[in-house]
């Protein structure tokens, strides 16, 4: 079965990109729930959001992209606060599977709760690990858990940039606001629009770039808590 396009899409759901919320807008065949009605179901807090097209399962995240691009995404959807049932446009952007997979909070099993810091029995020191292409690699023992956990936010950093999800982030998501968020990727897209334009000027495409990489910087760092 070939998978719903774009204007189908929109024949029969709504978006809103504020609130990640998909609406029926018709009845299809083997959905019968009314017009205005939320769509798809949603097991515990956290869990993906699954919505059913004429017989198909899809999940929400890629039927927003699909909705606000007018394209699948390439790979996967990455949500930059890392819950996956948060379905808003400023919470989305296309990943890789290994970029994905990065911007996961640590495991619930954890002893420290703090992502690649682990505690090495034999010194009672730190160790601070990154796993890369299902390998996983060693960055040192430290003293402190700040450290360790620095060593790994400084590695992941490197390794993922906008994706990766530091340890660091949790002060500075508390400052920012979904207000915040949403004007950061309208500020976002006008530089990125403005990029395009001044591809003769190299000082105003540096610039312009600058911006970019800020603000992308303050998004994935801002949207980890």
């Amino acid at each position: 079965m070939a998978k719903v396009t774009a204007e189908r899409l929109r024949e029969v759901l709504d978006y809103c990109p504020e609130t990640g919320v998909f609406r029926w807008r018709r009845v299809t065949k083997g959905n019968q729930v009314k017009a205005g009605a939320v769509a798809g179901c949603q097991g515990k807090k956290g869990q993906r959001r699954v919505i059913q097209i004429e017989g198909r399962l899809y999940y929400a995240a890629p039927l927003a992209y699909l909705y606000m691009t007018g394209e699948w995404a390439p790979n996967d959807i990455d949500h930059r606060n890392s819950d996956p049932s948060d379905n808003r446009w400023l919470n989305l952007h296309p990943a890789t599977r290994s970029q994905n997979m990065a911007n996961t909070r640590a495991h619930t099993d954890s002893r420290t709760s703090v992502k690649g810091v682990f505690l090495h029995k034999e010194t009672g020191k730190w160790r601070a690990r990154i796993r890369i292409e299902n390998r996983s690699l060693s960055l040192g023992l430290f003293h402190t858990i700040e450290e360790a956990a620095a060593a790994y936010d400084k590695a992941a950093l490197e390794r993922w940039g906008e994706f990766a999800r530091l340890n660091g982030a949790v002060k500075l998501n508390a400052l920012l606001s979904d207000a915040d968020r949403f004007q950061m990727c309208r500020w976002l897209m006008v530089a990125k629009r403005r990029k395009k334009r001044v591809d003769g000027d190299p000082r105003a495409g540096k610039l312009a770039t600058a911006i970019i990489d800020t603000v992308e910087q303050l998004l994935a760092i801002g949207g980890t808590a």
